[in-house]
């Protein structure tokens, strides 16, 4: 071999030479490091995420030439038959309504006006005894201190 083509070699090998490699970190600064390393990987994985759905949005919507082209319209479900039979007394005001074979009565204020509906199971707990609801207590008069009268 002449001496350029050994020179030659000689840099071909100190390319190919692998270079050493680096440590496994241990301890703290390892941790750290990979802490690093994983919110960086979790930063770039939700900025490609969110590039494609840049692309995809901003791609083109088909363009139909024809109807037969168009996708199918949605089908929706059909609405569940709801079956209700509203219970009077003998002056003509509903107490009750019976809705898919359920119960519930009728909870009037003083004025006579409906103020809610309760299940038959629940109004023992509410003490329904067909009496008016007494007011709730934020609709209560309340005093106020100041200059005004109770409000």
């Amino acid at each position: 071999m002449t001496p350029r083509l050994q020179l030659i070699a000689r840099q071909m090998e100190r390319r190919e030479q692998q270079q050493a490699p680096a440590p496994m970190p241990s301890g703290i600064g390892g941790a750290i490091e990979a802490m690093i390393e994983q919110a960086v990987e979790e930063r770039v994985a939700a900025a490609l995420a969110e590039q494609r759905r840049q692309i995809e949005a901003s791609r083109p919507q088909p363009t139909y030439t024809d109807y037969r082209q168009l996708p199918p319209v949605p089908k929706t479900a059909t609405p569940k038959a709801i079956e209700a039979t509203i219970q009077r007394d003998g002056a003509g005001v509903a107490r009750a309504v019976v809705i898919n074979g359920v119960r519930y009565l009728a909870l009037r204020d003083a004025a006579g006006q409906l103020v809610r509906m309760v299940s038959e199971d629940q109004a023992s707990e509410v003490s329904y005894n067909g009496q008016p609801v007494p007011p709730a207590k934020l609709n209560r008069p309340r005093k106020l201190y100041g200059n005004d009268p109770e409000v």
